[in-house]
């Protein structure tokens, strides 16, 4: 029994600095892309630790601090740079993330398809996809409700979001399901990449986690059924960059 346990501390001690390991390379590789498209980068860092860590070195000799409180607050400073300096990198990485996908096609199955928000689930795939224009609508649900995101001409967008609608409505009868339609674009009416997050998430929760499962299960069986998108298109080929969606 001690053996056992002494394994299973080990593997988890394994476990949490291979975790570690990870986490601080995903840093280091999200700095070098962003810092390649924003050259001041270094700067913005470097004075998101060095503030904070000045503030505290200043504030323990104007208070006269003893040894406990000088090291009290270099911890504090240094603490709360690290947090800022990640607060930077990270906004300033979605920023360079949102500038790189603008005008992409799939450039929204890239975005919704990176909500890891509980209880949000959507395909990379479009649902639809014109084969000449690359207009598409990728579908997704939540505890919110069913989404429709398009990307592409409004009018078409309506037709086909139409038709789905119809569909959805039909396999379940009765029910009063919120479909939100949301259309990507910076043109008045629509939702710019940027925001299409938050546009998503902040819908008011209107299901239970087991009505949420007897609407995908009727999607589910929808798509099996559905309209398939052409051949000639392959969503899961389309290259775009997707490390600051990650």
């Amino acid at each position: 029994m001690a053996r056992n346990t002494g394994v299973n501390a080990q593997r988890s001690g394994n476990k949490q600095k291979a975790d570690r390991t990870s986490t601080l390379k995903q840093v280091i590789r999200v700095y070098r892309y962003t810092a390649k498209y924003v050259k001041s980068m270094p700067v913005w860092m470097i004075l998101s630790l060095v503030v904070p860590i000045g503030a505290a070195i200043g504030l323990s000799a104007g208070f006269h601090a003893m040894w406990l409180g000088w090291i009290i607050n270099l911890v504090l400073g240094i603490t709360l740079g690290l947090l800022i300096a990640t607060l930077v990198l990270t906004r300033v990485a979605d920023h360079v993330g949102y500038e790189r996908l603008e005008g992409k096609p799939g450039a929204a199955g890239a975005v919704v398809s990176s909500i890891n928000t509980a209880g949000y689930s959507f395909d990379e795939a479009p649902i639809w996809m014109d084969r000449r224009t690359k207009d598409g609508i990728w579908q997704g649900t939540g505890r919110s409700g069913l989404f429709l995101v398009g990307e592409g001409n409004r009018h078409r967008l309506d037709q086909e979001m139409n038709r789905i609608e119809r569909e959805v409505r039909h396999m379940t009868p009765g029910s009063q399901l919120p479909i939100y339609r949301i259309y990507v674009g910076n043109e008045k009416g629509c939702t710019p990449l940027k925001k299409l997050r938050r546009a998503i998430v902040s819908k008011k929760v209107v299901m239970t986690k087991e009505e949420l499962n007897q609407l995908n299960g009727r999607l589910r069986s929808i798509a099996s059924r559905g309209q398939k998108i052409p051949r000639s298109i392959d969503p899961r080929r389309i290259r775009i960059t997707r490390r600051m969606m990650r």
